[in-house]
């Protein structure tokens, strides 16, 4: 099949999940065209990697700025000008299937576009629930014009596309509980997913007494980054347990103020680090955290899941009550889930986790293989295909 991808964000020299599907969907002789938004670029060009493989980079303006109006200004713009560089660059080229995913929701255009151009089936990867996030978050409220104005391009956009993988059993059900006109037949469930990593043989270092945590990803307000901060400084005093906090985003500055104003022992903080020093240092830690703000109602599965299970670590999420992760974790057995609204509770389970390497050890091969089976980008790529063939 011939797909064209459509992102905001895809970066040829970093690892995530959607580098790993777009490199999958190669492997398995498909050819793949990246549209992607590039604010560096000095112009729109198109980029060949190789036979099967091609990136037109968009110049756009910057998404990434803190300022707010701007950021959306950006957003909505960027549809138009990916749409005008199709038009421009592939009017030639032909395709079977649309792939893209939220955020944004603001792709309507180009999706509908394509599906007129070049006749093809359109497959959305639901990774973001917005505006309905934003709301739980309190950014603004559901009688703003601007929140009617977003829940009509979430509509529109679920009505153009042909099938709606969501994270999770719970994202579908929220899903179609809150969009009554979405037929069930389109929606399934279309796991985060990645190259699974060799086995790594690992043991307990005996000098290591304490149990080093890691947060590892963006520093944004569903991160509840505030909140994780209160959780490091109750525990200033516990010997066993040691922060690490690794990132960038709007909530940056709560970290860097943090440790000026208090200079914790037990936190380390990295702005940035290169793809390889970010896994050697998430190898030599013990547990990865996830953190997620108590106030969502969506039923959100964070990729960095993935990135801490594919390095045999196990878990402790610190989230809220509606998300299923909770449910992946006691099925996997791959880790420990907390309610982020009971901070005595999340500091009783950290000391529990400190007090039994054994279980550590025990939760992060459980996680592997549970990775392993369920969350290996090769059965997004089967379901892709499986897809395509159904619609023919």
């Amino acid at each position: 099949m011939r797909v064209i991808f459509l992102s905001m964000s895809f970066n040829l020299e970093k690892k995530n999940l959607y580098n790993d599907l777009i490199e999958k969907i190669i492997e398995c002789d498909h050819e793949v065209v990246v549209v992607r938004s590039a604010h560096e670029v000095q112009k729109t060009y198109i980029q060949k990697i190789s036979n099967q493989f091609t990136i037109l980079n968009v110049k756009t303006v910057n998404q990434f700025t803190k300022n707010k109006l701007k950021k959306g200004l950006s957003q909505l713009l960027i549809g138009y000008r990916i749409k005008y560089s199709i038009k421009k660059f592939l009017k030639d080229k032909d395709f079977d299937l649309i792939l893209y995913a939220t955020p944004p929701i603001t792709f309507n255009s180009v999706v509908k576009y394509c599906k007129n151009k070049y006749h093809a089936k359109s497959f959305l990867m639901l990774k973001d629930i917005f505006p309905q996030n934003a709301i739980d978050l309190e950014m603004f409220s559901k009688k703003n014009p601007i929140y009617w104005w977003l829940r009509r391009k979430e509509k529109k956009l679920y009505n153009l596309s042909d099938q709606i993988g969501c994270m999770s059993s719970a994202n579908i059900d929220f899903l179609l509980e809150n969009n009554p006109n979405i037929s069930p037949q389109k929606v399934n469930v279309f796991y985060n997913s990645i190259k699974v990593n060799p086995v790594i043989h690992k043991t307990i270092l005996k000098k290591a007494q304490e149990t080093v945590f890691v947060f590892g990803g963006n520093l944004g307000k569903p991160q509840n980054i505030e909140g994780l901060l209160n959780v490091i400084n109750e525990l200033k005093d516990y010997s066993l347990a040691k922060f690490i906090v690794i990132g960038t985003g709007t909530e940056k500055e709560l970290v860097v103020n943090f440790i000026k104003k208090n200079k914790p022992k037990n936190l380390e903080y990295y702005d940035y680090v290169p793809r390889n020093k970010y896994n050697q240092i998430l190898q030599e830690t013990d547990v990865g955290i996830i953190s997620l703000d108590p106030r969502f109602t969506i039923p959100n599965i964070p990729s960095k899941l993935l990135s801490y299970l594919n390095l045999q670590k196990p878990v402790i999420a610190i989230t809220d009550t509606n998300t299923d992760l909770k449910e992946i974790i006691e099925v996997s057995n791959c880790g420990w889930w907390v309610n982020a609204s009971d901070t005595e509770k999340i500091i009783e389970q950290i000391k529990y986790i400190c007090n039994h390497k054994e279980v550590q050890i025990e939760k992060g091969y459980n996680g592997y293989n549970y990775l392993s089976e369920y969350f290996n980008v090769e059965i997004n790529v089967k379901q892709l295909e499986q897809f395509m063939e159904e619609t023919k």
